[in-house]
């Protein structure tokens, strides 16, 4: 082998070394970059790239709109991964793809755990408002009057989206289960006012029958005679002077209503927080504050002068909760998934039992272990500790303070 060949050889070598560390280059840099991204096959044909979200609940469903009236389409599991596609432009719901499937859909972001903040996502829709039914069992009927039909029923506690309403406001059009009906708002308990909803039924005037008389009536004569003795003058009746008035409470900010049968108002802003007093629906209470996230109001009962919290979604008034002071931040809250949540003096089960809440109550989040395995919360009133595997939480764990 001669000089030049062995030349030509050196070349190709250094060549290819070149080409290599130019192609390892370039795939370090794409995968920095798409690091909160990956892509997933669908339906054997196509593929859907985006970020990746986790589910944090046992059993969550898709849905085909942006609500929790919208019927289901799929079902997912705690630990499935999804993609995320978009948002709603109130960050409440997240549109997504499941991996290895045909399923597209809408699902809350309460129960998942994204690689990056909701926020960035497109704005795909907005969210429709929502109630939850405060009776045992709702009837939903085919118009809005107790004399229609009943086309399907509802039971306590459930999610349901709100389509429009009367203009008395005394039914509104709903959504559940991919069902169009009407309810009674009196049982609802409305995320918004009900009065912000569209009008979506208008009575029909009945027009009444006129009537020709072939020979017009004769027009009666009327003779009057005033007597001729006089009328006494009545004696004017005394005031009753002994009767106390009712001092009224001092309204000291603007008016607002209950728009639910029955309301707590408890000692801080949160659900786990102490009772200090119960309103009622139509109740009127004076609104003082609020909380940053508007999800908490801070009133004072008309008719007793308590002060204390109350969601703002059960308060119907004409001004805006924004216009309100902020006094307080809300804390994050959850859900509770088993039976009977045992609260615990200490984060472990060695720890006495100070309280205990059934499945379906909401309490407060305040703190966490450093392994957020077990958080401090605020249940009945009373603080203690929970294991997190039986609650489904507002806001990441990990985003609460270690204590």
């Amino acid at each position: 082998m001669n000089k030049r060949s062995l030349s030509l050889i050196n070349r190709r070598h250094i060549s290819m070394m070149l080409v290599g560390l130019v192609v390892m280059l370039v795939v370090l840099l794409s995968g920095a970059g798409v690091a909160s991204a990956e892509t997933f096959s669908q339906d054997g044909s196509t593929s859907v790239t985006g970020p990746v979200a986790m589910i944090t609940t046992g059993r969550l469903n898709v849905r085909n709109g942006p609500g929790p009236g919208y019927a289901s389409v799929g079902i997912l599991s705690h630990w499935d991964k999804v993609i995320l596609l978009g948002r709603t432009t109130n960050n409440g719901w997240v549109k997504i793809a499941v991996p290895d499937s045909t399923v597209e859909g809408w699902i809350s972001t309460l129960y998942i755990e994204a690689e990056i903040p909701v926020s960035t996502l497109p704005a795909l829709a907005v969210a429709d408002p929502w109630a939850i039914v405060t009776a045992p069992l709702l009837n939903v009927r085919a118009g809005p009057g107790f004399t229609h039909s009943v086309i399907t029923t509802i039971s306590k506690g459930k999610l349901i989206t709100l389509v429009g309403r009367t203009a008395d406001r005394a039914f509104a059009e709903i959504l559940t289960d991919g069902i169009k009906g009407w309810v009674s708002t009196y049982y609802l308990a409305a995320g918004s006012p009900i009065s912000n909803l569209p009008v979506t039924w208008v009575e029909t005037a009945t027009p009444i029958p006129t009537f020709t008389f072939a020979t017009p009536l004769p027009t009666p004569t009327l003779v009057l005679t005033l007597p001729t003795t006089p009328v006494p003058t009545a004696t004017p009746l005394q005031p009753n002077t002994t009767a106390t008035a009712v001092p009224a409470v001092p309204a000291s900010g603007p008016p607002g209503t209950i728009t639910t049968g029955r309301l707590n108002v408890r000692s801080g802003p949160g659900p786990g927080y102490g009772i200090v007093e119960t309103v009622s629906h139509w109740d009127t209470v004076y609104l003082l504050g609020r909380t940053g996230d508007m999800g908490w109001l801070y009133i004072q009962v008309s008719w007793s002068g308590t002060m204390g919290w109350v969601g703002s979604r059960y308060v119907e008034t004409e001004v805006l909760f924004s216009s309100l002071p902020v006094l307080a931040q809300a804390p994050p809250w959850a859900v509770v998934k088993t039976g009977l949540l045992n609260v615990r003096s200490g984060p472990g089960t060695d720890f006495d039992v100070v309280t205990t809440v059934y499945q379906g109550r909401l309490i407060s989040l305040i703190g966490r272990t450093a392994d957020n395995s077990w958080v401090k919360v605020v249940a009945n009133g009373v603080e203690g500790w929970a294991t997190t595997l039986h609650i489904s939480a507002s806001a990441p764990i990990s985003t609460l303070p270690i204590q």
